[in-house]
């Protein structure tokens, strides 16, 4: 009985000629999406060569540029892999973002890639809604859901057969999508998937299969909250824009006012007034103080150049004692500041995973190494770089004081010179470039990217067969009369 209901529902969609023309939609859909994707990632790869050039050719002894790695995966979720910074600033003690402009936005989901994501997420989603809205509301209204049941059909197999009927109806043009999208990829665009590559793939479209199953049975679930299929309708449009739309809209909102970042403008403000402290830190050098020393008649030329070489020590003491203090103030606020935006997307990821929407997601970024996770675990690898790079410039530096240039201040009298050092870089300072530590950025496991994704992996489950047993307890009392 289960498989002729099944088979009841297939046929039934595929003589309705509206749902036919979404199917075409979607193909024709995947089939563009392919075509987009495919001159992304041939614009992705000619950026990385040109990033990778000049990463080589920026880096110094002061910061190391490292580019941020591209998955070829992109076509299938992308996610914000646009919007985050390109690469990375390596210095000693610190690695930071480019500028000093980042902001929520480029951390937080706010871009749409005519990707699998994009077409599960706005069309197919909606088709699986079409699909079900009135199995159960439009068949009682035709009388066939009581006939259905009166023949010897019970209600556990019409309502469980008509869900695997709309599955078997949805699975076949997905993946005829998939395919058609995958193949035009792989013949426009420069990539070579791994075995590795493929299982990613097959466990998002496993993924993806979970959240159409969902889909179908909210529609369902629609419709048994209502007596009439047109009613259905408008209770399953409602609940796919709170589900796309709202849950992930609002909890970025409430994630933003109950955890806030502060604002540029104050990491700005705090940056200006650790420059302030080293100002009061550093020695307050004036003409005064060799002046003082050269004016003298009762010194000899020796004693006056040993009492200013004194001096000039005691400057750069107290100079290098304010200097390293104001380093670490830079990298303690900009570590913060990134933390506390951290933070925030953190807690407006959790909060979002209320939408399954989101709760995918974060899954397929987990699986496929983009957005967030992978972000994440880019910064982690240059953090352990760091330390290698610091070790390499540091030996560098040793002697290399006369060529780098130096932000001071120089006082001339009667032939006695003090200088007031505020400030060193090693930019400019040329070195061979052959033994400059290089950075490669490793692909994240299978076992970080299932540990990443597990936590909205779990919630996805549970809200998939929450709302379908929503449904079925609601069809088990819906009134066939």
């Amino acid at each position: 009985m289960y498989r002729l209901l099944a088979f009841h529902t297939v046929r039934k969609n595929l003589q309705d000629y509206r749902v036919m023309v979404l199917f075409a939609a979607i193909l024709v859909g995947f089939a563009l999406g392919g075509f987009i994707s495919a001159k992304d990632l041939q614009e992705t790869a000619s950026y990385q060569r040109s990033l990778q050039q000049a990463a080589s050719r920026q880096s110094n002894l002061d910061a190391a540029i490292v580019p941020r790695p591209q998955s070829d995966l992109g076509f299938v979720h992308a996610d914000i892999d646009r919007e985050l910074p390109s690469f990375l600033v390596v210095s000693p003690g610190l690695v930071d973002y480019p500028t000093e402009n980042v902001a929520v936005r480029e951390l937080s989901p706010a871009t749409e890639n005519l990707d699998w994501t994009f077409m599960l997420t706005y069309l197919v989603s909606i088709v699986c809604i079409i699909l079900t809205y009135d199995g159960v509301s439009g068949e009682a209204e035709r009388g066939t859901l009581r006939l259905l049941l009166v023949t010897g059909a019970s209600r556990r197999q019409y309502f469980f057969g008509s869900l695997l009927g709309a599955l078997l109806s949805v699975v076949p043009l997905l993946a005829m999508g998939c395919l058609l999208n995958l193949l035009i990829v792989f013949v426009l665009a420069p990539i070579d998937l791994t075995l590795q590559d493929w299982g990613r793939i097959l466990s998002v479209f496993g993924v993806i299969l979970g959240l159409v199953a969902f889909f179908l049975a909210l529609g369902l679930l629609a419709s048994c909250l209502s007596r009439s299929s047109t009613s259905s309708l408008l209770n399953a449009l409602v609940l796919w824009v709170t589900v796309v739309f709202v849950v992930p809209g609002v909890s970025s909102l409430v994630a933003q006012q109950v955890w806030p970042t502060p604002p540029i403008s104050e990491l700005k403000q705090d940056l200006q007034g650790a420059r302030e402290r080293f100002y009061a830190q550093s020695y307050p050098l004036s003409s005064m103080d060799i002046r003082q020393i050269s004016s003298r008649e009762d010194l000899g030329r020796e004693e006056k150049e040993a009492r200013i070489a004194s001096l000039q020590e005691t400057i750069d003491e107290q100079n290098a004692f304010a200097l390293e203090n104001y380093k670490a103030a830079v990298i303690e606020i900009r570590e913060e500041y990134l933390n506390s935006l951290w933070d925030q997307v953190s807690w407006t990821t959790m909060m979002a995973r209320l939408s399954p929407i989101a709760a995918y997601r974060e899954v397929a970024a987990a699986f496929l190494g983009t957005g967030l996770s992978a972000q994440q675990s880019f910064v982690r690898q240059a953090r352990g770089y760091m330390a290698t790079f610091g070790e390499y410039a540091r030996d560098l530096r040793q002697g290399a004081e006369s060529e780098a240039m130096t932000q001071e201040v120089v006082i001339e009298d009667d032939g006695f010179t003090i200088r007031n050092l505020q400030g060193i870089s090693y930019a400019s300072v040329d070195f061979d470039r052959r033994g400059y530590p290089r950075f490669t950025a490793a692909r994240i496991s299978w076992g970080e990217a299932f540990r990443n994704a597990f936590p909205a992996l779990v919630v996805l489950i549970l809200m998939g067969s929450g709302i379908v047993l929503t449904a079925w307890l609601l069809f088990r009392r819906y009134e066939t009369l």
